[in-house]
């Protein structure tokens, strides 16, 4: 604001000073607050993403159905609860499933389809649960990225952890926004990270079931398998086109057949025969018929080698559960009971229903995941 006076002063016969002011009054209102950033963190939309129906469905009816109660036993029960920025409780959503199994895809695929009810923004962060990067990332070095996202200046971000936390929470709180908790390996790497305004959704994946998010902040737990025959089908067709899988059906049911369904090992396999453009499906189909997961091995690259990936998840395993792990890969048959693995490893059966890393439906299965 700034001020142009001048004027008289006139003395009254009661001794006070009456002032006659003129002049010009200009005011100047502040500069307008900076908008808030809008931060758009996501990966790239997966270019050649196929199936998942379901899935994609359940993440839909999430948005739009009333928040249910969720006791044992329902983790695989249809996630609901109110449509983004209604209701009182933050929407989380956990994905969970075996390293390769495409969680992350489901995840993005989800995300850029509703891009539009997140206006004022995405945050994602890999927290390296389960990868070759070493040890998983720390809620306060995810914090901090967020912050940065959001705008903040470096000198008004607290030391302390959780008054970084309040800050976080303070920035999103009534914001229609997104955050992509990625590749997560434990509840306490998450928490720090949930927002407090029911405004926001939060997509968490990762390998474990991540049992205190459902049970303190009601993460509706999704769990995902390996692909039906049609969605491997459909995969195969998009990587290596329709009239080549049409071509040599069989061929194709067979390599469908020996990938277990499992999205990392036929994208290998697709990669493969990609790159091989004379060769038969039916020889490449031989091929992983003979070598095993050889043929889905990468000398380089860890993420392109299905042993790398599903490897990443022995680490969190106890002595315990990775022999009964190795002995439930040589049983015969894709799953056991929990007697038969009783027997199998030499555990009263009260300790074998707890001990392997993957139960599906009451049966241990020869896979290595541990949601």
């Amino acid at each position: 604001m700034t001020t142009s006076i001048h004027g008289d002063l006139v003395a009254t016969d009661h001794g006070a000073a009456v002032g006659v002011v003129h002049g010009n009054l200009n005011l100047h209102p502040p500069p307008p607050r900076p908008a808030p950033a809008i931060p758009r963190q996501l990966p790239a939309a997966p270019g050649l993403f196929t199936g998942r129906t379901a899935e994609l469905a359940r993440l839909d009816r999430a948005l739009t159905h009333p928040a249910a109660p969720q006791g044992p036993g329902t983790d695989t029960r249809e996630p609901t609860t109110g449509p983004a920025g209604a209701g009182t409780t933050v929407l989380v959503s956990a994905i969970g499933g075996a390293g390769g199994i495409g969680k992350t895809w489901l995840a993005l695929a989800w995300a850029y389809q509703h891009l539009e009810r997140f206006p004022d923004g995405q945050l994602f962060v890999d927290l390296h649960g389960f990868s070759p990067a070493g040890e998983p990332v720390q809620p306060a070095t995810a914090v901090r990225g967020f912050l940065d996202a959001l705008g903040v200046d470096p000198d008004r971000i607290p030391t302390d952890l959780d008054a970084q936390v309040t800050l976080y929470r303070s920035l999103v709180a009534g914001r229609r926004m997104l955050i992509v908790l990625d590749n997560a390996a434990t509840s306490d790497q998450v928490a720090p990270l949930l927002p407090g305004s029911p405004s926001c959704t939060v997509l968490v994946t990762g390998r474990h079931r991540l049992a205190s998010l459902i049970d303190r902040h009601g993460a509706r737990h999704l769990p995902l398998d390996v692909l039906s025959p049609e969605e491997a089908r459909g995969l195969l067709a998009a990587r290596l086109g329709t009239d080549r899988v049409a071509a040599e059906p069989e061929a194709v049911d067979e390599l469908i057949g020996l990938c277990g369904g499992h999205p990392l090992a036929l994208s290998i396999t697709a990669r493969t025969a990609g790159t091989r453009p004379g060769v038969a499906l039916a020889e490449a189909a031989a091929e992983l018929r003979d070598l095993g997961l050889e043929a889905l091995d990468h000398d380089t690259d860890p993420a392109a080698s299905l042993p790398s990936v599903l490897s990443w998840s022995l680490r969190y395993l106890t002595d315990t559960q990775r022999t009964v792990f190795a002995l439930l890969g040589i049983a015969p048959g894709p799953d056991t009971t929990p007697p038969a693995t009783a027997a199998l490893i030499g555990l009263p059966d009260r300790l074998a229903r707890r001990t392997p890393p993957c139960w599906n439906g009451g049966r241990a299965a020869a896979t290595p995941c541990t949601t």
